[in-house]
Formats: C-alpha cells, structure tokens, sequence
C-alpha cells in the first residue's frame, strides 16, 4: 500500500484528490491547519499531520513516513505566493527521488487564440501567474516532479470563481459576464480532478498534465447563472473597460483558452462530471439560493 501526503486535504481540491486516492486503495496522509481540520480528515479515513505552508519545515517532516506527495494546498492573502513558493521549494529539496505532484492552474498557459494546445505546447503565462510558471519549472527540473493544471474547476457547490460568480449575482440580481463572453473558458468537475491527480502518481516524472473536461464561454456560464436566480432576463455583457469592480474575476474571465488533455488521457482519466451549466442550474449550487444576503 502507498502511502500519499496530500497537502489542502481539507481544501476543495485536495479533498477530492484524497478521495480519490483511497477509493484507489492507497493510504492518504493530509495536512491540517487546526484541531477541527484534523478531525475532519479522520472521519473521513484520512491521517492527519499538523503542518502549514507558512512553516516549511512542517511539510518537510509530514514526508517522512510517505512515499509520494500530491502538493493542492493554496495559500491566502498577500503572502501567499511567497508561502507556497517557500513551501514547495522546501518539500522539492527534501523529497528525494519519490513521487511530487504540483498542483498549478490552467491560467499559467495564457491565451491560445484559436488553435487547441496540449500540454506540452510552450505557454505565456500573465505576468501575476508568473510565480506559479516558476514553480512549475522548479518542479519538472527536480527530476521526481509532475505537474497538474485544472482548468475553471466546478461541482459540489465549489470553486472560488464560480461561488464568486452566483454570490455576485445574487447580491446584484443580475448575472454578469464580461462582453463580448464568447471566448472559450475550459472547465472540469473537481471530482475528475482527484481521479486524475490520483492516477498521476503512475506517469512518467516530468509529466505535465491538463484537467480539461469541457469547454464552455463567460456568456453561457452567465445565463446559467441568471436562471439558477430567477432572472435570466438581466443577464448583462459588461464592456471590458467597465468589468473590473462589476464582474469578478474580469481580469481572468476575457481570456481566450482552448487546452488539449492528451497526456491526461494516455493515464486512462475519463472525465464524469455533470457538465458546468446543468450544475450551476440544477445540481449542487441550488444550495447557495438559501444563503442569507
């Protein structure tokens, strides 16, 4: 049996990926922030081990009794980046030759016009996702590492953008996009994300690997949104020199992505999840309808 350390393990991607690593039969080691986080991981099968992101040598000594790594913890605030650079850089030095997955995010690849890239095909990061590309790199060049980008990732009434998205629109009682919306925006369930960041621990050092399932715009993403609200009618395009302030996330929201998964695929990874408008309509974000505004 493998043992995992999952590092977020009560975070929404990590707690997939430690889902999916013991429905695989490996046993999941997960990183708690507090005493009620690391109760959490019990009841749900997992052994918890103190250690944060803003304390390095935590995460070195949580490697000592695992055999492989799958790295979804994010930090918050303005020192984030610093936090997850130091503790990645200190896990990377530290893990020897046994397995690392980094998680990074689809935005490292930048925009891709209209032809479809895979993973292996060079990216142009934004300049505020830089720090991430290095992290990547420092990850591939370690000789042990992998790395995995989840594109917009949705489902079980999660993802910080999305949640961002309908609590906007709930507050304004409009769903809005930035115009003209039609650029495509890649997305996946977070339950295939844990299935492939599970079945990534098999590929070849140096992998990168693409969570893509499908394929939607910011505009059809708006009207999902507006008619889980009962408004549809006040779904509005926001000009682009207008969105900041309007629309969450404008920044990121008028990128152009069409991403390949081929490697993601060669590891046998068939996406399941309910595709990204039926679950903002009808699945699990109906529940954000009852919370108070």
């Amino acid at each position: 049996m493998t043992t995992v350390l999952v590092t977020g393990a009560t975070g929404y991607l990590g707690s997939a990926a430690a889902r999916s690593l013991r429905a695989s039969g490996h046993r999941v080691v997960g990183t708690a922030r507090t005493p009620a986080a690391a109760e959490k991981l019990a009841a749900a099968g997992v052994h918890p081990v103190a250690a944060t992101l803003e304390q390095p040598t935590s995460l070195v000594a949580a490697l000592s009794t695992v055999d492989a790594v799958v790295h979804a913890a994010f930090g918050s605030g303005d020192g984030a980046a610093a936090a997850e650079t130091a503790g990645v850089r200190a896990m990377l030095t530290a893990i020897g030759d046994r397995p690392f997955l980094y998680t990074s995010g689809i935005g490292v690849v930048g925009e891709t016009g209209e032809c479809q890239v895979g993973e292996d095909a060079p990216v142009r990061p934004p300049a505020w996702m830089g720090w991430r590309r290095e992290l990547e790199l420092a990850t591939l060049a370690a000789g042990h590492g992998l790395v995995l980008r989840p594109a917009l990732v949705y489902g079980r009434a999660g993802g910080l953008v999305l949640t961002g998205l309908i609590r906007a629109a709930l507050q304004s009682g409009a769903a809005r996009y930035v115009a003209p919306g039609t650029n495509e925006w890649p997305n996946v369930h977070v339950d295939d994300v844990g299935d492939l960041a599970a079945r990534a621990l098999d590929a070849a050092p140096g992998t990168v690997l693409h969570a893509v399932a499908g394929e939607s715009t910011p505009r059809r993403v708006a009207e999902a949104i507006g008619r889980l609200i009962g408004r549809p009618e006040a779904t509005t395009g926001v000009p682009p020199d207008r969105a900041p302030g309007m629309v969450p996330f404008a920044d990121w929201l008028g990128t152009r992505q069409r991403v390949a998964a081929p490697h993601a695929h060669r590891l046998g990874w068939t996406p399941a999840g309910r595709p990204l408008e039926w679950e903002v309509e009808r699945g699990s974000y109906r529940y954000l309808l009852a919370e108070p505004r």
